[in-house]
């Protein structure tokens, strides 16, 4: 249900609108959940390319922004573990630092979980990285 309330309301709010972005993101979380609910490759993909659309809008300054960065580089490190592409955890680890970067002193916990989790996973597929270890210590 939720699902299909999101799609409605982007059919109702333009690209241009100011909420465009946070209707993106909202149904973006949604499909994130359905996918770990259901386990439908596509829920992933089609949330992935939505948190890519909410980021596109979400520009330097946004208050959302490091969220952004955050659900999209989530929604790329579980396709990792799903299908095992070392480019969709690349992108996680790049797009996890600009998360942390945004982050204010005092809320950076979650950013810098995300981030080691994402560095320890490249280390265990190219362990000759000693780089990526000393990096998350």
């Amino acid at each position: 249900m939720a699902i299909e309330l999101g799609n409605a309301a982007l059919k109702l709010c333009p690209s241009g609108h100011s909420l465009h972005d946070a209707f993106l993101h909202a149904l973006s979380c949604c499909l994130y959940a359905r996918f770990e609910k259901l386990g439908i490759i596509g829920d992933l993909e089609e949330g992935i390319s939505l948190a890519q659309a909410a980021l596109a809008l979400r520009l330097s300054g946004h208050p959302e922004r490091a969220t952004s960065f955050h659900d999209v580089a989530s929604g790329l490190y579980t396709r990792f573990q799903k299908l095992g592409e070392i480019s969709d955890l690349k992108e996680a680890i790049s797009l996890g630092r600009d998360a942390l970067d945004l982050c204010p002193s005092g809320h950076r916990s979650a950013s810098l979980n995300s981030l080691l989790t994402y560095i320890v996973a490249m280390f265990d597929q190219q362990s000759d990285r000693i780089a990526d270890i000393e990096e998350a210590v």
